[in-house]
């Protein structure tokens, strides 16, 4: 949905809502979303042509993988490792 300073990104019955707020300072903020298969959305993100390492397993029991924007927030994905299964 192309909005000016506004956008709205949508995954399976998850949806996140960003704004670019030109009175408050936003850049490097960042956030961590919980989703269920961190090695399917990387393989989408880099076939979209996004530059992005791969996931890792963190010692904490997560696969994770890091995103930063344009702006230089840090965007999080997570999913439980299998040996957390």
């Amino acid at each position: 949905m192309p909005m000016e300073r506004y956008g709205i990104a949508e995954r399976d019955s998850a949806e996140i809502h960003l704004t670019q707020c030109t009175d408050t300072v936003p850049e490097r903020t960042g956030c961590y979303l919980v989703v269920s298969d961190v090695e399917e959305l990387y393989n989408e993100l880099t076939g979209r042509g996004i530059a992005v390492e791969p996931p890792i397993t963190q010692p904490w029991g997560l696969k994770e993988m890091y995103v930063v924007d344009p702006t230089g927030n840090l965007i999080r994905f997570a999913e439980a490792s299998d040996s957390e299964s």
